[in-house]
């Protein structure tokens, strides 16, 4: 298994939450209490461990979401109590030629820090521009790219995620 599917799969398997999973084994309908109370934290323990691994084994910055003159995105890893927040990130931008996928640094605006919230550079948000942008966030888990597309002055939208 690749490691972006095993973490698109653990992202699906921490959505669980534990009254998720004992609502789930209740509904098998099991006749010793103790049985189900053990395979509820079991799977409860197995879900947990999944995502330890898997939201750790790379960069989890994930749920990336355009607000205003903002690139904003979470860190699953924290967010499910299973490592600490970075340290710090290292923020790059970049124009985006999508038909020959060329990347084009936009070098004013890199940065380092720890905000999951990111300004976007003035040059993409400027209404004149149209076309693709990106940012890739690295942290010492690896990097994810996210890639913008900007349509009209008032639409931005995430068009892609990749993770390296």
């Amino acid at each position: 298994m690749r490691p972006e599917d095993a973490y698109w799969a653990a992202r699906i398997v921490m959505a669980f939450t534990d009254e998720d999973i004992r609502t789930i084994v209740h509904t098998g309908e099991l006749t010793d209490r103790a049985a189900e109370q053990y395979l509820v934290e079991t799977l409860i323990k197995r879900r947990d461990k999944i995502g330890r691994h898997w939201l750790n084994a790379m960069n989890s910055a994930d749920h990336f979401q355009v607000i205003d003159d903002h690139v904003s995105f979470e860190c699953l890893s924290a967010d499910y109590t299973l490592a600490t927040q970075p340290k710090e990130y290292q923020i790059r931008w970049f124009e985006y030629d999508n038909e020959r996928e060329v990347r084009k640094p936009e070098t004013e605006s890199n940065s380092t820090g720890t905000s999951t919230s990111l300004t976007i550079p003035s040059r993409f948000n400027n209404e004149n521009f149209r076309g693709y942008y990106g940012v890739e966030i690295t942290d010492s888990h690896g990097t994810v790219v996210a890639f913008l597309r900007k349509t009209s002055p008032a639409k931005t939208e995430i068009v892609a995620v990749q993770r390296l």
